[in-house]
């Protein structure tokens, strides 16, 4: 008989692979916690091992990751995951995941098929036929029939459930009607006259303003506008250019003729310092304001960061204990006066901090808001979501930085027995 090993702390996930243990489908070994399951698998490995994302507060890429160290080449390792994210970390893995999100009778027949290798069951085949009338009546009321949806997705052996019912929502989409995307090609407009009863859509310029390169009259197309305000455009520079030479020409026929007739030798002084004054110290502020144009180049946002590269100071004076990263690969553990502390290291990085209080202790608040600023970087962490499990009132929290927090609580006097801070 196939041997299963269960870690989940959640009851209706255990409950439903008793079911099947009790209908002889196979042999269960259940942990509600990592380190219980880590000695399971210790001990005497199963042929098919299902873990719970989310569980001691890790997420699915740090649990399979220290799993797959643990366990022998080729063994079986299946992620229960809660949501479409952990599904897509166990894709990554090259490990199969099963949606916990399912209705009970439907993830304890997917929980069979993993485990004898018969096909999984699909969630879409049970909507398919109500999916099929909404379609027949769309056929009747178009003409021309809706295209298919691409095959590649309805046949996708690897999609997960959430993928399947995202493909199905668009398989109900109605395709844009091309008749809506026809437009008009000749645009009129009318003047107001006696035979016409529709209004003008804007009111006429005044006789004495200049018509506007976008104005356009009744019957003609847009082409011919286009083609007669490109035609008022090229007269424009003109208007520019001959007052520029104007002004640029009065003062060098004034230095001439003052320069040729004895009259003016007075008078020719006078001008002289006024043409540099207005001819010549004008282009410098101007090729100033051009170097002065370019922004300076923003500096580049440093990376997230992605674990803590040496222990944090609180840990100074524990003592280590080496023997329990032999039996836990990746794993390092720290004993002190008040707590035990379990740090996870991948590519000489700390990825997550276990805090555990000594038998009967609880965690006070100076040591967890220090644990939290030495280690996740953060001054004050946000409660996401809350539930009850095991005798214990689990929170999840986030802060503003790319770390996060699973905290344990007891339900009587809500006082902190636990947390971990880990890495997103």
């Amino acid at each position: 008989m196939t041997s299963v090993l269960l870690i989940s702390d959640t009851e209706r996930v255990q409950r439903i692979f008793q079911t099947l243990e009790g209908e002889g489908m196979l042999k269960l070994h259940t942990a509600s916690t990592l380190p219980s399951g880590e000695a399971q698998i210790t001990a005497s490995p199963c042929d098919f091992t299902f873990v719970q994302s989310r569980i001691s507060g890790f997420s699915g890429d740090i649990l399979l990751r220290h799993l797959e160290k643990m366990l022998h080449k080729g063994a079986a390792l299946v992620l229960l995951a809660g949501d479409a994210e952990d599904a897509e970390q166990a894709r990554k893995h090259g490990r199969q995941s099963v949606d916990l999100t399912l209705a009970d009778d439907l993830l304890a027949q997917t929980l069979l098929a993993v485990v004898t290798g018969a096909p999984i069951p699909q969630q879409g085949a049970i909507e398919a036929p109500a999916a099929t009338k909404p379609a027949a009546a769309k056929k009747e009321a178009e003409p021309s029939p809706a295209p298919a949806p691409p095959p590649s997705r309805a046949a996708d052996p690897q999609a997960s459930p959430f993928e399947e019912a995202m493909q199905h929502a668009a398989a109900n989409v109605a395709p844009i009607k091309s008749s809506l995307l026809e437009v008009e090609e000749r645009v009129e407009i009318g003047k107001g006259g006696a035979g016409t009863g529709t209004a003008p859509s804007s009111p006429l310029p005044p006789a004495e303003q200049p018509v506007r390169p976008d104005d356009f009259y009744a019957g003609e197309t847009l082409l011919e506008a286009m083609r007669r305000a490109e035609k008022k455009k090229s007269r424009r520079p003109y208007l520019l250019i001959v007052p520029a030479l104007v002004l640029v020409a009065i003062p060098f026929i004034s230095y001439t003729v003052g320069k040729k007739s004895p009259v003016n030798i007075e008078i020719a002084p006078a001008v002289k310092p006024a043409a540099p004054q207005t001819a010549k110290p004008a282009p410098p502020p101007a090729s100033a304001a051009q170097k002065e144009a370019p922004p300076p180049p923003t500096a580049a946002k440093p990376a997230a960061k992605r674990g803590a590269e040496r222990l944090p100071p609180v840990l100074e004076g524990t003592k280590p204990d080496p023997q329990y990263g032999k039996t836990h690969p990746g794993w390092e553990r720290y004993l002190g006066l008040r707590a035990e502390y379990k740090l996870f290291r991948e590519n000489n990085l700390y990825k997550a901090l276990q805090v555990v209080p000594v038998a009967g202790g609880t965690i006070s608040d100076d040591l967890f808001r220090r644990i939290l600023r030495e280690f996740g970087g953060a001054d004050d962490y946000r409660v996401e979501s809350s539930e009850k499990k095991g005798g214990y009132l689990v929170e999840q929290c986030s802060t503003k930085g790319n770390t996060a927090l699973t905290i344990y609580r007891n339900q009587n006097n809500r006082k902190m027995k636990g947390f971990v801070v880990y890495y997103r």
